[in-house]
């Protein structure tokens, strides 16, 4: 796996920087940011394709409910007896005599609150039925767009823009099947998006998505303080003197062979013995593999650093190629080199287009590619 701190030092090689401190690291820090940023959208990469499950939430209604809109426990209180709130019950809708009221928080599982904004402005009375539904499913981490989704049983629903979607949902529909959907803002964390189903779900139902997704930031460059220990076939690796932090989860783990740490990658010195994703940080001093570790490390030297989010091969020299030039643009260097980097870049990057098909070629068979496959089954109309 290559990482940030990889490419960094692969530029200052080419480039003939220093590859310790100062400018020309800086430099080649950027660089590699930015070639990561740009080639992502050079084309559309089926590297960054993700599949993706939501399974909706049945309507809820079990038992009846009070509202106390001031004093009490907290302001704004829905009181449920004869039932329990479920866990979702923050993301939901709450319907009193075909009035939809939008929930702020679940407090446990007998009371919520509701939003200033949307809530009956006055008591009302213990006793009242009531529907609880949600429209709205958190996206996963890094969503960009959506390629496909389907429902597992038939369904012929279809995309609507965000404004028409609020247009529907003013019409004050809450009985039936989803008919169509749209992606906009999650309505409890304004930094992701969330897919939104108009009317909202009766029953429970489950839904395929193939999205592209963002590639993963770069957070650490290197980090490399004191030593770390982890025993063969286990996943806690413990450090002396470290300080990790949550910024690591997801970052290449790279353990020395001895108290040296490990070069670069590609280098014939103080080569690295085995290296691991990391998945958790539990304290500065003890985080957690995404595999188990495949040899023993004893208090040895390591490296922590940013995994480069590009396939192995072609895709990678594609970034590499890209980051010199970057390097060589932002450092000004001359029109002459400047140019016979971006062509360089411009080869390799065919090279990477190529090999980011993933389709067996077509024999004498007809067989048909995977993607072509895909194309046969029903789909979502996005018209």
């Amino acid at each position: 796996m290559h990482t940030w701190h990889d490419a960094v030092q692969q530029v200052l090689e080419t480039v003939g920087g220093q590859k310790s401190g100062g400018r020309n690291v800086v430099q080649a820090k950027l660089s590699v940011q930015q070639a990561l940023q740009q080639l992502v959208t050079e084309r559309d990469w089926r590297y960054y394709y993700s599949p993706h499950r939501i399974v909706t939430s049945a309507q809820y209604e079990t038992g009846t409910v009070e509202y106390d809109h001031t004093g009490g426990a907290s302001e704004r209180l829905v009181t449920l007896t004869s039932g329990t709130w479920p866990t979702w019950a923050e993301y939901g809708t709450l319907l009193i005599d075909s009035v939809p009221y939008e929930v702020h928080k679940r407090i446990d599982d007998t009371t919520l609150t509701l939003t200033e904004a949307r809530n009956p402005q006055a008591d009302v009375a213990s006793g009242t039925s009531y529907t609880l539904y949600r429209e709205a499913y958190t996206l996963p981490e890094g969503y960009q767009s959506l390629v496909r989704v389907d429902r597992l049983n038939d369904w012929d629903g279809c995309y609507v823009p965000p404004d028409q979607f609020q247009a529907m949902r003013e019409s004050l529909e809450f009985n039936g099947q989803p008919r169509c959907f749209t992606i906009m803002a999650d309505p409890k964390d304004p930094s992701r998006l969330a897919f939104w189903l108009y009317p909202g779900p009766q029953s429970q139902e489950t839904f395929d998505f193939l999205f592209k997704r963002r590639p993963v930031s770069l957070r650490v460059y290197d980090y490399s303080t004191s030593t770390v220990t982890v025993s063969v076939g286990m996943r806690s690796v413990t450090g002396a003197g470290s300080v990790f932090t949550s910024d690591m989860v997801g970052a290449v783990l790279r353990f020395g062979a001895s108290t040296s740490k490990p070069e670069r990658l590609e280098s014939t010195e103080n080569q690295y013995d085995h290296e691991a994703v990391i998945d958790t940080v539990e304290s500065a001093t003890a985080l957690t593999l995404k595999t188990n570790a495949v040899k023993s490390s004893s208090a040895v030297a390591y490296r922590i650093s940013s995994r480069l989010d590009v396939a192995e091969g072609a895709m990678w020299l594609a970034l590499m190629d890209l980051a010199v030039w970057r390097y060589m643009r932002n450092t000004l260097q001359a029109t002459s080199q400047t140019n016979t980097a971006a062509a360089v870049y411009a080869e390799s990057l065919r090279a990477a287009a190529r090999q980011d098909q993933h389709v067996p070629a077509l024999g004498s068979s007809n067989a048909i590619g995977p993607y072509d496959a895909a194309r046969m089954f029903p789909q979502i109309s996005f018209s």
